[in-house]
Formats: C-alpha cells, structure tokens, sequence
C-alpha cells in the first residue's frame, strides 16, 4: 500500500488489525463492505463491554467522536448531565476506551482575587476527548449512528455520510502522527496539540533544550502555499506564542515559493517523512 492508504486505513483500523483481511486491490469503501458492513457481528463483538454501545453511553461516544472533543461540548451534544457524564468517563477510563488530553493553557487567573474581562467570564479552559483505538473513532463515528440501516443492509446513508466526513478521521491520525514524529526528531519533553481561546494548533512541543517548536498539518489534495505561513505567523502572534522552530506537515507536498526559497527555522514534511519513522519504530 502507499503512505497515503496506510494512514487512510490505519484511521479505520487501528487497534482491530487482526480481526480484518484488507485486500490491496480493491477500493477503501470495497474493503469497508467486506470487513465491516458484511461481518457487522465479528466487529460489533469487538466493543466491549456491550452495554458501552446503549445510551447513555453510546450517546456521549458518537458526541465525541465528532466536533472540537472538548468534553463540555460532549456533555451539550449528547444531552448528558455534567455529574453522570463525569460518571461515564471515569468508567470508559477504567476500560482503556478514551484518554482525558488536558489543555496545556496557562489559567486566566494569575491570583484569586484578578478580575476578568466581561468576556473571558463565561470562558472555562477544557480539556478534551481522545479515543485510545482509531476503531473506536470509526465504529462510534460513523457505524454505530447508522447500525439499524446496516444490519437491514442498507448501506447508502452510511456511505454518504462517510464519503463527507472520513477525512476528519484520517486528519486526526496525521496530527497524532505528526506530534511523534516531532517528538522523536527534536527529542521533546512535551508536545502535542494546543488550544486556548484565541485559537488551536496541530502542534506545540518544547524540547529539552528549551525550544518551540509550533505547526500545522494539512491532511488534504492541495499544496500548502505561502501564504498559510503567514496565517500560522498571525496566530501564533494572537496566541502570544513565540517558536524557534516553524513546522507543516502535508500530504500533498509545498508550493514552489515554499521549496525552492526555503525559510530560516521552517521545516517542512510531507508523506514520505512518515516511512523512515515507521521503519524505526
């Protein structure tokens, strides 16, 4: 396969490797029928336990699975109560289904008595939900909203709706992705994404030696230009971020005025970056 269908298949597979046969030759959604839509029973049997596939569970897992992950926006989304949503994550922690990924921004209040502005009142710093397998992601995402139809054999609604959204899982997996290879590459004490509420980063890691390094992955069929430069510069500035290091990841590679006048302190990777990681790891 190529680094592209690795990636593209890992964001649906991950985790369940051995429970599927992926043929080379067929198409991402032919693979999908065979191992998923046809053999609905074999995967369904792999989300255990099974009450986490009956609400109130199943109703926050599909609410995370889609959208910013932050967990308030989660307990909004599937009509979940704070206290028993507290309850639902601390039982899916205990059962290795979903991370708790902390926000790395600073508090608003540097003393107790500081006053906020009128509009950072209402602005709560949250953390965010990660699923630990990329199946998980898939199956609550994008199976489990359409298991009735599929158990009928009805496939159309769930191909419709993954030929609009897949990317997002694919995407995810290039972001994670990339914050390993970034960690290896500047040997890190800390990275990973970044938000706070001015806005979000694909990648903010601090190596030991005390360098930034920040950056953005691209997970699309276009050419990253120059000009997403200097959007990730005014970010940066409105975060009040100052990196030594500049990074992008893309899978479609960099426009001319990015490769051929390279930048001081920008790196740049594309897909290929990816296979001399895989080999080492």
């Amino acid at each position: 396969m190529s680094m592209e269908q690795l990636f593209e298949y890992f964001a649906l597979f991950g985790g369940v490797e051995e429970s599927i046969t992926l043929d080379a030759r067929l198409t991402i959604q032919e693979n999908i029928t065979h191992n998923v839509l046809k053999n609905f029973a074999t995967l369904d049997s792999l989300i255990a336990p099974s009450y986490t596939k009956k609400a109130p569970f199943s109703n926050f897992l599909i609410a995370a699975s889609y959208g910013d992950a932050k967990i308030r926006n989660i307990f909004r989304r599937s009509r979940i109560r704070e206290p028993i949503g507290k309850e639902i994550i601390a039982q899916l922690l205990e059962l290795d289904t979903i991370s708790v990924v902390e926000s790395r921004e600073a508090p608003l209040k540097t003393h107790p008595k500081q006053k906020l502005k009128k509009a950072l009142k209402s602005y709560k710093i949250q953390p965010k939900i990660r699923f630990k397998e990329p199946f998980y992601h898939f199956w609550f995402g994008f199976v489990e909203p359409f298991r009735s139809e599929i158990l009928n054999g009805n496939y159309e609604r769930f191909f419709e709706y993954f030929a609009k959204y897949s990317i997002a899982l694919t995407s995810l997996v290039y972001e994670e992705l990339s914050n390993a290879l970034i960690a290896q590459t500047f040997d890190t004490r800390s990275s990973g994404s970044y938000w706070d509420k001015n806005g979000e980063f694909d990648i903010l890691a601090f190596s030991h030696d005390d360098k930034i390094i920040l950056g953005e992955c691209k997970y699309k069929n276009k050419k990253i230009c120059k000009n997403e430069w200097s959007k990730l510069q005014y970010k940066a500035m409105v975060s009040d971020i100052k990196p030594d290091i500049w990074v992008f990841f893309s899978k479609n590679g960099f426009s001319n005025e990015l490769t051929k006048n390279p930048i001081e302190n920008l790196k740049l990777y594309d897909l290929s970056a990816f296979k001399e990681f895989i080999d080492r790891n």
